[in-house]
């Protein structure tokens, strides 16, 4: 918008529809307003003719736009229209606190449109700092309350506009209110008799401006309805790209039309409405991905997911333990302890229940109905300094609570104590000369739950006197481990009986963070291998220099040789894996990891750490297998990590980061629930290419089979084996004028040496026969001419020339009429459509041109794309147009050529039938199904079953302006 040098006045509103009805009356009857003339001999003002009011909604960042910020320097004042929910507009108090940088608080004016004052005046409006001089001649700043000159608009707009209005004025004027009254009303006793002659003509122009300023209004609101719509559709991709895709869903139906309000449709609501619920994405075709964020506005300590994957359970560092269904994501139950501690400790038991551990006792909880199975109620509440863990053995229903100075062990199944341990009573717990005694560090139960490891502080000793003791669980009996020091950092039990302890020598000396920086030193850490008598043997050092506090020791089988895998000790900490022969305590390899590890899991032949930096790292438990792989599934700064299968089998991770409350669930069995699959297709077979040719479909799988399939019926037609070698060295080609399917393939004849034979078939759609057509030897296959690519309009109006450096606009001679610059970028398709110019380039984004090569529209991709090929192209169809590029394909509009949606692994589109053909990669179901293109109306319906009972947050609605 055009920036005027000086504004008469600045109005900041709410973008409601009655805030934005009475700052359109303010502002028409400002700029009407006839000031007298003896006024305006007096002022030097003749009419307020520059009053800027923003008509649109809210700007996509969270700074004010560069001209926003100008207008209110150079105005002369600012009205605030005030209303119950201005409070919560982010954009108005900018305005204010933007306006108050350059003028007073005196040249601020507000216009009351429903509630007390004291209600709906923005705060930093009631308040003001004055300096009064003192009684001893001193000088002081006081904080008083502010009285702001305010109009009310409470009352009709008739009487408002001719009460209230010219307060406003007056202040404006800086004259009072009776002279401005006085000088108005002689000017209508003047102008009476000449006003009456003309009152037909003026009441005329009044209904046509009234109904102009009506549409004006009605026009207004309309469009900054559009634009919150499409502010709240990016503020949704932003929301999904952090992982928070319930919070990007329920924007995205925010930005859609609702029953209450008449909010246009738009592409950019429909974009983010099908991102956000990954429509048209087929079974199988996703890597792991975020589907729902669990969050209690407190940090998260511990959680974990039970073993039918129905309920997701978190203790916080509030102390509060808080159960969710995983199906609907609605909060079940909600655990807060008695005391100020709160829950100490959470456990989910051998039989799929739910242990909490407070200051007053230990209780077990079924899920679902929430009855309380068994409670232990302790003899004397511990103290607030006293902590309580709870531990269980995984082979033996043996649930384990210890504090400072006791332990407790007890029966998992109906909660029996079967003994209590008082730490002073075992014979070499000693103190010191103050009386403090040992203090446990930590307690590590056996799997068979028949032997516990503990670890404890000598309070003389300082940080690096740990010692170790393990405890015989049936004859109540310690044993002390001999030759062992430094602080544990992890340890457990192996299946012949043993314990590995893993220590960290010297605290002192080792890698540390502080702050934002880390301190890297190359340094050791331990492990130790010992019998349960407490005899060492043996220990082992792993060198590392990286930063770090998870820690991991365990036994896993390792490949020491080919086809041979023996036990052998793993440890995990910082970045480094060591695994160590598990009889000698020898060193065989260690593993470099590029970040830190947060957790581990074993599967087969590899191990699999969760690292810091968010990627899902693999790597094969072997002695001389280096091979490894590393997925950035998650975001960097991941700090705890749990893993479960939900009910289909699929792998699912719960990753919590770092400084965030929320933790956010990802699964790999993310899909479209629409998808419907073609019964028919093989569930053993890979589609390789295909083809729509009307209502038929015909697919290559890799088992070098074409079948065909009746899209209008659902029913497999035929089949017909390909006489070639290799499934790769198939092509579909096209469908000819007389109805007949054309592929070719590419075969080696290795008679010949480096001969490549092309053949050519044709197959009958209707009955799968299948001819030969022709033989071409030393056939090489290119896109590519000399000097590049030529592209053609369908009526031959315009011809491309793709070539390096940039793409050419041919003149009817084929010399270079335009060129548009690649600008570093490789084109990877082109077409003519529209009388407009498609390029799509190797940046992932996609270009309109006009033929004289000037740019329409950008549209980014998001995704990077490397080869030339069949795989990337243009398909153009009445409502939709189709980018192919590699597996990913992108649905734009026609209407407005804005993308809609992207999948993967699109077959083809049966526009008649308006089914969309993509490829599942699931076991569950055959090779391909079928996805309707939704209407706005069942994505809504859709949404909305994924939310289940999850509903926008107050605060959510604050801060994006949501009604």
């Amino acid at each position: 918008m055009a920036l005027a040098e000086k504004y008469n006045a600045f109005i900041s509103y709410r973008h409601s529809e009655i805030d934005n009805k009475i700052a359109s009356e303010i502002q028409t009857q400002l700029e009407r307003f006839k000031i007298p003339k003896q006024i305006q001999k007096k002022t030097g003002i003749k009419r307020f003719d520059r009053i800027f009011r923003d008509k649109e909604e809210l700007p996509t960042t969270s700074d004010l736009k560069h001209d926003i910020e100008n207008a209110l320097k150079v105005s002369d004042f600012l009205i605030v229209i005030c209303s119950e929910r201005t409070h919560e507009s982010l954009w108005v108090q900018r305005e204010i606190e933007t306006f108050l940088k350059y003028h007073s608080k005196e040249e601020v004016f507000t216009v009351l449109v429903d509630g007390e004052p004291g209600d709906v005046i923005p705060d930093i409006l009631l308040h003001q700092t004055v300096t009064r001089q003192l009684s001893d001649g001193t000088y002081a700043t006081f904080e008083e309350l502010a009285e702001p000159l305010s109009c009310d608009y409470r009352m009709p707009i008739r009487k408002a506009r001719k009460e209230e209005l010219p307060r406003l004025v007056c202040s404006m004027l800086h004259c009072t209110y009776d002279e401005l009254m006085m000088r108005r009303r002689q000017y209508k006793i003047r102008h009476f008799a000449a006003l009456a002659s003309v009152i037909g003509v003026f009441l005329t122009a009044a209904i046509v401006y009234l109904l102009w300023s009506r549409s004006q209004i009605k026009a207004n609101y309309d469009q900054a309805l559009v634009n919150q719509s499409k502010y709240l559709s990016y503020a949704s991709g932003t929301l999904l790209k952090d992982g928070d895709r319930a919070g990007a869903l329920q924007l995205a139906l925010a930005a859609m039309p609702t029953e209450s309000e008449n909010r246009p449709l738009t592409s950019a609501g429909y974009y983010a409405m099908t991102d956000a619920l990954g429509a048209y994405i087929a079974p199988g075709v996703m890597d792991l991905t975020a589907v729902w964020k669990y969050d209690t506005g407190s940090k998260m300590e511990k959680f974990f997911v039970d073993a039918g994957g129905d309920y997701f359970t978190g203790l916080d560092k509030s102390g509060e333990a808080t159960v969710w269904d995983m199906n609907s994501h609605g909060v079940l139950q909600t655990f807060k302890g008695s005391d100020a501690t709160g829950i100490n400790d959470i456990l989910l038991t051998e039989d799929n229940d739910l242990a909490l551990a407070s200051h007053e006792s230990i209780a077990c909880y079924s899920f679902g109905d929430f009855e309380k199975k068994w409670e232990i109620t302790f003899e004397e509440e511990l103290s607030d300094y006293d902590k309580l863990e709870l531990s269980l053995s995984a082979e033996a229903p043996v649930i384990m609570a210890y504090s400072y100075d006791w332990m407790m062990l007890a029966d998992a199944a109906d909660g029996k104590v079967i003994r209590k341990v008082e730490f002073k009573d075992i014979d070499f717990w000693g103190s010191d000369s103050l009386g403090l005694g040992y203090t446990v560090s930590k307690l590590t139960v056996s799997r068979d739950g028949k032997h516990i490891l503990m670890s404890y502080t000598d309070p003389t000793g300082g940080l690096n006197d740990y010692k170790y003791a393990i405890y015989d669980v049936g004859k109540d009996s310690w044993k002390q481990i001999n030759g062992m020091t430094g602080c544990q950092m992890a340890a457990s039990f192996t299946s012949d009986g043993h314990v590995a302890i893993l220590t960290e020598p010297d605290i002192f000396s080792s890698s540390f963070d502080y702050g934002d920086v880390s301190y890297g030193r190359e340094s050791a850490r331990t492990v130790g291998y010992f019998d349960l008598d407490g005899r060492q043997l043996w220990t082992c050092d792993v060198p590392y220099s990286a930063t770090g506090f998870a820690s991991r020791v365990f036994q896993y089988d390792v490949e020491v040789s080919e086809g041979v895998r023996e036990p052998a000790i793993v440890t995990l900490f910082s970045d480094r894996c060591g695994i160590i022969n598990i009889k000698t305590g020898e060193l065989m390899r260690t593993v470099s990891l590029p970040a830190s590890f947060i957790d581990i899991y074993g599967s087969g032949k590899y191990l699999r750490p969760v690292l810091r930096n968010g990627a899902y790292y693999s790597f094969a438990a072997s002695i001389s297998d280096n091979s490894m792989i590393s997925k950035p599934y998650f975001k960097d700064d991941v700090e705890r990590s749990a893993i479960y299968t939900n009910k289909a089998g699929f792998l699912s991770f719960v990753i919590q980061y770092n400084d965030v409350t929320a933790v956010t669930v990802y699964s790999s069995d993310f899909h479209d629930l629409t998808f419907e699959p073609e019964n028919e297709a093989p569930k053993d077979a890979h589609v390789y290419d295909s083809i729509v040719a009307g209502n038929v479909l015909v697919t290559f799988d890799d088992d070098m089979t074409l079948r065909a399939y009746n899209l209008d019926q659902e029913e497999h037609m035929w089949n017909a084996k390909v006489d070639g070698k290799y499934y790769t060295s198939v092509n579909i080609t096209e469908v000819s004028d007389d109805g007949k399917l054309v592929y070719f393939t590419n075969e080696n004849d290795t008679a010949e040496g480096d001969n490549l034979t092309k053949k050519t078939y044709s197959v009958d759609l209707e009955t799968g026969n299948v001819e030969f057509i022709s033989s071409v030897d030393k056939y090489q296959t290119s896109d590519y001419e000399s000097d590049g690519r030529t592209v053609s309009a369908n009526d031959g109006s315009v011809t491309l020339k793709i070539r390096e450096g940039g793409t050419a606009i041919l003149d009817d001679d084929g010399n270079d009429k335009y060129v548009i610059p690649d600008e570093g970028r490789n084109v990877l398709a082109a077409d003519i459509f529209n009388n407009e110019i498609l390029l799509l380039y190797d940046d992932g984004t996609y270009v309109r041109y006009t033929k004289g090569g000037e740019v329409i529209d950008t549209t980014d991709l998001d995704l990077q794309m490397q080869s030339v090929g069949k795989e990337f192209g243009f398909v153009h169809y009445d409502k939709y147009m189709f980018i192919n590029a590699d597996n990913y394909t992108f649905i734009i509009s026609n209407d407005d050529n804005k993308m809609l949606a992207w999948t993967y692994g699109v077959l083809g589109y049966y526009e008649e039938g308006n089914k969309l053909i993509c490829k599942a990669n699931d076991d569950r179901y055959p090779a391909f199904g079928y996805f309707t293109i939704k209407s706005f109306a069942e994505l809504q319906e859709q949404a909305k079953e994924y939310l289940g009972d999850a509903v926008m947050s107050d605060e959510m609605k604050a801060q994006y302006g949501i009604d």
